[in-house]
């Protein structure tokens, strides 16, 4: 069968929206006979399915193999196959087949996108919304107002009676990002206390709050539940000190923060090189 642009486009879009991961093959450049064409595309996806075609056969087997070692790496690259029975082509690896030519495939990782769930459509929820929608993460904002739109800035909006329904009613994954900033303290622990106890280990939770704050949260938490629970995902107060108080500034901090625990940066610094006066 043969894919059009459109339709692997399509494919491509449904994954990206999914927050899933998965590899774009490209035949970029062909030589010789062969039965992949110029501009063909697969998209393969974690599970080793695909969608589309490169040409078929033993190619299309070895470019997703090649495929799935590039979601392990996260990692693109180009490649070079063999189709002639000649085993000395440089820089190809042999297929075993005897078309007579030589293929180059970009093997394309499309990263995965963190989701991030956004509890309150605030001044607060729609900056980090809008921030975010060009960062590889996934926003969805999670609010009880019934004349909340249904998208805030590229994020949809799931509207609920209670914050807390959101967690019976979604399929939430793992790993996911999570900023509390609803309209007031106690909603603030509710959120906090159900998604604990469903021990969906969470990558980040943020919630905005005074230190005071914080701190009787925190307590109130820990003197509830009956094991013991791990808090160390918890950034309370939120965000990276930059510095400012506007709700874009606030927004940013936050942003800021769940990108060090993205990329695993434990250590802050500034980038710039120490400059004397000349």
């Amino acid at each position: 069968m043969n894919f059009g642009a459109l339709e692997i486009h399509k494919k491509l879009l449904e994954l990206l929206e999914s927050g899933s991961e998965g590899v774009l093959l490209t035949v970029i450049e062909k030589k010789g006979s062969g039965p992949a064409q110029v501009g063909a595309k697969m998209l393969v996806f974690p599970d080793g399915d695909f969608f589309g075609n490169i040409g078929g056969g033993t190619l299309e087997a070895i470019a997703i193999a090649d495929a799935k070692n590039a979601m392990k790496t996260r990692k693109s690259f180009i490649k070079n196959y063999n189709l002639t029975d000649d085993g000395d082509v440089e820089n190809s690896q042999q297929t075993g087949m005897l078309c007579g030519g030589n293929v180059s495939i970009f093997i394309e990782y499309i990263a995965l996108a963190d989701k991030v769930f956004i509890f309150g459509a605030g001044h607060i929820g729609k900056a980090l919304a809008y921030h975010i929608k060009n960062l590889p993460f996934r926003a969805v904002v999670v609010d009880t107002r019934a004349d909340s739109p249904d998208e805030i800035n590229g994020a949809k909006v799931l509207k609920f009676k209670k914050f807390i329904d959101f967690f019976d009613d979604e399929k939430i994954p793992q790993n996911a990002f999570f900023v509390i900033s609803t309209y007031s303290h106690e909603t603030d622990y509710r959120v906090l206390k159900a998604l604990l106890l469903r021990k969906l280990s969470p990558k980040y939770i943020g919630m905005l709050a005074s230190q005071n704050k914080a701190r009787s949260i925190v307590k109130r938490i820990t003197d509830e539940f009956d094991e013991e629970i791990d808090l160390s995902v918890l950034h309370s107060p939120v965000g990276l000190d930059i510095g400012g108080d506007s709700p874009d500034e606030i927004a940013m901090s936050i942003i800021a923060e769940m990108l060090v625990v993205k990329y695993q940066r434990d250590e802050q610094k500034n980038l710039t090189l120490e400059w004397n006066k000349i």
